[in-house]
């Protein structure tokens, strides 16, 4: 399996600063959106999406968990396009070794 073969169920939705909206489906695009274009590159929301993004890479089980993260990042920064509540994606903890 490749890394493009870990496309979310269901796409993460955000306006942009500029008022045009993005759809992410797939980690990769979502950590490279984090790392290139993303508006404030600061704070623990961001720091975690671009962790478990980058992790959901190496292992399909974390896919989850990166989505939950980019949602939560959105989310901060105000950038997420409200929709129905997710039942199984709540706050994302970092990892013990932060």
């Amino acid at each position: 399996m490749s890394i493009y073969d870990l496309y979310w169920t269901k796409p993460v939705e955000i306006r942009m600063q500029c008022g045009l909206k993005r759809s992410f489906r797939h980690p990769y695009d979502a950590l490279d959106f984090l790392e290139s274009e993303w508006p404030t590159r600061h704070g623990v929301a961001y720091r975690r999406a671009v962790l478990w993004c980058g992790q959901s890479l190496e292992t399909e089980q974390l896919a989850g968990l990166a989505r939950c993260s980019f949602m939560t990042a959105a989310r901060e920064a105000g950038m997420l396009v409200p929709g129905k509540p997710e039942r199984r994606c709540g706050t994302v903890a970092a990892p013990h070794h932060w």
